[in-house]
Parts: structure tokens; sequence; C-alpha cells
């Protein structure tokens, strides 16, 4: 493309870089002494470390906020070294999706660290429409007959029950409030108990974006997106509450099992939200990326894991092993923050091993005969530090235990120790506190259509199912405390 036919507009407004110039010849880029060679200016020495760092973000063209002896400009740089100057932006509020990597949505002043260095963006809360009232005079739905067989020892009428849009899953957040997808095309966040609506949130995701409760900068949001990220801030009284996509770069990958979402990108580098922003940060050659958490990312190798924060050093610890295992683990996971999974791919039987990171112990070895791959990813409980992974059911709270689950059962949902799910297409259930346990049936009847739930508590299930024209969710509650 020709200097004519570019726009310097259309360049993302993410990444930021900080380009500095006091003097003759003091420059630095996003806080780093930026070389002057002899015969050039340090405007062509500024422009061209920018160039660089956009080639190296693997960018066509990337922003630049240059201060020049504290008077600010604003400019584009491509990545074959040609300066694009800006107008300075005026605030703006807008109540569509922001595309915008600054967290319009969150009123979040966001810090874009690149190496280290710093550039500051300060933005402004979006007034918020008036509060739409839910209220009504009892559950919704309620007394509904569920079309689909529940577990044993739940009710065949619905405590609640309302309208969902085709395809989608409910999933609890917490073990109070269910996340819907509405059939209007709003993320809604239900009381789990009595159906009443409590959050409401603008444009839902597609029906198969997994959407995740996660924290960004302190601040609880809801959080989806594995290759770009897209918020819904749950602190504001904004209602519907818009959502804002971030742009975090290229080839980027976005996981969820620590408390943050976790920025993966290319070339050992990975990105973490702090209280100032959104951090890039080197990650140590051949370590992985695990979680992003409150003490900081996560990373790891057969023999080592890291602690990455925003502004120090990346501190190594040993990886414990149990003895007499030999080699990479199979996979190297997360149950919460400070609780790593790691499956050694032993014979006859693969290792579960819990390690605790504050002490860097481990709290569980257990050999099981569980299919378990690289790729599968933990389905938590709501109500209960438990989790499945593959076929495997693992308990990591302070008397953990792991278990096999049957081999034939996909894991659908969990609470406490039962564990529910499909097996030949088939509802069951399983109680994952026996020493070996077995799947039971809904039902032995050849007739009547069973259902997994989709989410589960103690004492309820929600389960979804078509009802002629439309899709619904349903609250199962126990009778009689007859509940597995």
């Amino acid at each position: 493309m020709s200097d004519e036919d570019f726009d310097p507009t259309t360049v993302p407004a993410f990444p930021v870089l900080t380009l500095a110039m006091k003097g003759e010849q003091l420059v630095t880029l996003n806080g780093l002494p930026v070389d002057v060679p002899e015969g050039s200016s340090p405007t062509e020495a500024a422009v061209a470390a920018a160039a660089q760092q956009a080639a190296v973000l693997g960018l066509e063209a990337v922003r630049v906020r240059a201060v020049v002896d504290d008077t600010e400009h604003r400019m584009v740089v491509t990545a074959d070294g040609t300066a694009h100057e800006l107008a300075m932006p005026a605030l703006e509020t807008e109540q569509k999706r922001s595309r915008l990597p600054l967290l319009i949505a969150l009123g979040l002043a966001v810090l874009i660290v690149v190496g280290g260095t710093v550039a500051t963006l300060t933005v402004v809360l979006q007034p918020a429409p008036a509060p739409v009232a839910t209220a009504e005079p009892g559950p919704p739905g309620a007394g509904a007959n569920i079309p689909v067989l529940v577990p044993p020892g739940y009710s065949e009428q619905a405590a609640w029950s309302l309208p969902i849009a085709p395809r989608s899953e409910p999933r609890l957040i917490d073990d109070q409030r269910l996340l819907i997808t509405t059939d209007s095309g709003e993320l809604n966040l239900v009381d789990a108990a009595t159906g009443a609506v409590t959050w409401r949130g603008a444009q839902a995701p597609r029906v198969n974006d997994v959407v995740h409760a996660s924290e960004v900068q302190g601040r609880p949001v809801l959080a989806t997106g594995d290759s770009s990220l897209t918020l819904w801030p749950l602190d504001t009284d904004q209602s519907p509450v818009a959502p804002v996509e971030v742009t975090i770069g290229r080839s980027a990958e976005v996981t969820y099992l620590g408390s943050q979402p976790l920025i993966t990108l290319p070339n050992q580098t990975a990105g973490l939200f702090t209280t100032d922003g959104l951090t890039l940060r080197d990650v140590p050659v051949t370590a992985v990326p695990i979680l992003s958490g409150h003490e900081g990312i996560i990373a790891a190798n057969e023999e080592s894991w890291w602690t990455i924060t925003a502004d120090a050093a990346p501190v190594k610890k040993p990886l414990p092993r149990p003895e007499g295992i030999e080699g990479a683990p199979l996979l190297i996971s997360a149950a919460d923050d400070d609780t790593l999974i790691v499956v050694w791919p032993q014979r006859p039987a693969l290792i579960v091993t819990l390690i605790d990171l504050p002490s860097n112990t481990i709290t569980l070895t257990a050999p099981m005969n569980a299919r378990i791959t690289a790729q599968d990813v933990p389905i938590h409980a709501a109500d209960a530090e438990t989790l499945t992974l593959g076929e495997a059911f693992i308990d990591y709270s302070a008397a953990p235990r792991a278990v096999a689950l049957p081999s034939r059962m996909t894991p659908v949902a969990v609470s406490g120790s039962t564990v529910y799910g499909t097996e030949s297409s088939k509802a069951v259930l399983v109680d994952a506190s026996a020493t070996t346990p077995s799947s039971e049936p809904f039902t032995t009847l050849t007739t009547g259509v069973s259902e997994s739930p989709v989410a589960a508590l103690t004492t309820t299930v929600y389960v979804s199912s078509e009802k002629v024209d439309e899709t619904l969710v349903y609250a199962s509650t126990a009778t009689e405390g007859d509940a597995p």
C-alpha cells in the first residue's frame, strides 16, 4: 500500500508506544534508552525504534505517543519507518461496543506496558441508562412441567424457568448466580434460587463462546474469547452493560485457569492485568504460561515454575515431582491461583499430583486409570473445591483426593462430589465420593428423554430443553432431601 492510500486513523488503538525526547540526544522508547547513531537525528532514531518495535509485535503500523520536552504529540509509525502525525484525540463516550482496548465501559485508566515500560491513557465511564425494572410477582415459570427426565430425587416441576437462546448453555458463575443468554440476545445473571434477573449485559456473544467469571484490575467482570477478549463489568449501575472488546494483538490466546484472564502472545510473551493496566512480560525460555492470578502469571516447564509479575524479575522455583517419576508431564493445569494440577504419563496408570504453590509442596499423589489429554480443561463445581479433568474427579480442598470416573462417561456439570454427564448418549450421575465410582442412569426405562443438567448445586439442578417453539432453562429442586 502506498503512503497516499494509507489511513493512519485505521490503526488499532492498542498498543500505544511512548517515545520521550529531552534535549538533543536523550531518547527513550517505553522508558528504555534508544541509541542515536552518528549522523542520525534523535527524531530519526526514535521513529526507527518505534518501527522496529512494530515489526517485533507483528504489526504493520503502531500508534505512538511522543513527548518532546513536555509537549505531547500523537502519531502512527509503520513497520517500514514512515511516521504519520495524528490530531490529538478528543474524549468520546459511546453506547455501542467499543473496539478500543481502553476499557471505556469499565471507566479505567489503562496502562499499556511493553518490555517493562509504560504509556497511560485515562478514559471516562459512560453515562448509565435508567435501570430497567425486573421485579415480577413470583418466580418466573414456577410449576412448569420439565419436558425431560431430571436426576433421581429432583422435582419434575420447575421451581422457575426462563426462555434462553437456542443452543446456549447456562452456567453457574458462583453458588448464587446463573448466567444465561436470553432469546433477545442479552447476557443475564439470574438468582439461582428464584430466577430473578440481577444483572443485564448487552450484545451476548455467539452461543458457542464460553463466558467466564473473572477479574480485571481488581474489578469483577464477565469475559469471553480465546483469541480476543470481550469484557462486561459487573460492578456498574448501567443496565444493560455494554461490552468492551479489548484488542490484544495478533496470534494472542486467552485462557481462564486463574482468577484473571491470561493473555499468551508469540515469542515467549504473556500479558496480565494489574491495577495500572495491561502489561506484557517476557516468559522464560522453555516455560509455558499456565494462569494469571492475584500474584501474577504462573509459568512452568517439566523442571521448574515461575511467578512473573509486572514490576520484578521472574521468581523461579523447582517443580515438585513424585519420587521415581521421570520425563515430562502430560499436562500442567490449575485448580485455582494457588494449586497446580500436574498429570504424569506413567504406566500402567497416570499419576495426578496437586501442588500447593505458596508452600511449593505436593499435597496429593493419585495413580489412576483415567483418560486425560493435554487439551483437557477443568469443569468446576460452583459450590465446592471440586472439579473434573478429563475422566478424573479431583477434590482440591484441605482434604484432597482424586479418583477415576467411569471410562465411557463425559462429564458436563459438578456439584460437590456428584458428577453429572452422559454415557452412551444417556444422562447419568456419578457419586465420586465412592472409592470406585460407578454411573447411575436417570432411568432404566427405554422411553423418555434424559438430559444431563448443564449446571448443578447441592439442592438444585438446571436443565435446558426445547419446548414447542422456544428453548428454556428449568430449575429443579431436590424433593425432601433426596438429592444425591
